[in-house]
């Protein structure tokens, strides 16, 4: 069973806090897709006095179990630099509910298809970047790849993204094939779904996740099972030779994801050595190590667990809108 790094109370129950800062409103749409109908909730947030036609588009997408929720530190701090920050909740993990058919599956290609709906949804012509955190970033190296949305996204942030090797949450997720399905379609049965539920819930719990209800953590059970890190190793390849600007960022003490596993994705992604920095303890690296012409970047911290926009909000905005302004010199 993973090891689970203790942490505060506030902290670990990230997903569940519902202070999401300064300039937020949850707003919905309407998604037609995947042959069934969503009313996508998401997080919005913007700084006073701009309209949402004028500033730059900051895309934000959660990992599992998780919500909007997991961008709550980072989010109004971005916004106040003068962008306009949204991020999806994806069903049944987020605010958004299932569809009434139950088509959507957890996958990384149904997620796909839901951003991307959401992005023509809300015609969104350019997204100055995309931020991925923990298995969001495997959703977000598969949209950069797909052609339907060429052009649109600028640049991207992967924050304690997943590795391309299965970590061990997810390597315990497959003990036995197909249970995951199975826990899936039960969680939603009358009488045994309660307890199939509860048990299973508390064992996600136990493992160090937190879902916004025990159905959710009962789903990324099955979320886990679904990843194809072989798939997400050739997207990150192709992400690195397409030469997005990108921006990299983990914890060397992240206990859900070991370290270990870090470089083989900065190998994926080609990162050469001069564009990768360490532990900037104090205040923002980029501004003072990276030159302007520098657009792929990966920051290595100590310390920060796999929620560093939660340990470390301040110096990881500042990372984020270092590499923006560093987009618009180029």
């Amino acid at each position: 069973m993973a090891k689970v790094r203790e942490t505060s109370k506030e902290i670990v129950n990230y997903a569940l806090n519902l202070n999401m800062g300064e300039g937020y409103q949850r707003r919905s749409v309407k998604l037609s897709v995947l042959g069934s109908t969503f009313n996508m909730l998401y997080g919005e947030w913007r700084f006073q006095g701009e309209s949402s036609g004028e500033a730059p588009v900051v895309l934000c997408v959660h990992g599992t179990p998780a919500t909007e929720g997991a961008f709550r530190p980072i989010a109004s701090l971005i916004a106040e630099k003068g962008y306009r920050v949204l991020a999806v909740n994806f069903p049944g993990n987020g605010y958004t509910e299932m569809d009434s058919r139950r088509v959507y599956d957890c996958s990384t290609d149904h997620k796909v298809a839901l951003v991307k709906a959401f992005i023509f949804a809300l015609n969104l012509s350019s997204i100055a970047m995309v931020i991925g955190h923990s298995t969001g970033c495997i959703v977000m190296a598969s949209l950069v790849c797909d052609p339907e949305v060429d052009g649109i996204i600028q640049s991207i942030c992967a924050i304690c993204e997943t590795g391309i090797l299965p970590y061990k949450g997810q390597r315990e997720a497959c003990l036995i094939p197909y249970l995951p399905y199975i826990l899936f379609q039960a969680a939603f049965l009358p009488y045994i779904g309660p307890i199939v539920t509860f048990f299973f819930a508390r064992l996600v719990h136990w493992m160090g996740f937190r879902g916004r209800t025990p159905q959710a953590q009962v789903m990324s059970i099955l979320e886990g099972y679904l990843i194809d890190f072989k798939q997400y190793k050739t997207n990150l390849s192709q992400v690195g030779k397409s030469g997005i600007p990108y921006l990299y960022m983990f914890a060397l003490d992240d206990t859900i994801i070991q370290p270990g596993m870090k470089p083989t994705s900065m190998d994926a992604l080609g990162v050469a050595e001069q564009d990768i920095r360490d532990d900037p303890e104090v205040s923002c690296l980029s501004d003072e190590q990276f030159q302007d012409t520098t657009l792929h970047r990966v920051i290595r911290f100590t310390r920060g667990s796999h929620r560093l926009q939660f340990t470390r909000p301040e110096t990881v905005m500042k990372e984020i809108v270092s590499l923006l302004s560093a987009l618009k010199k180029k």
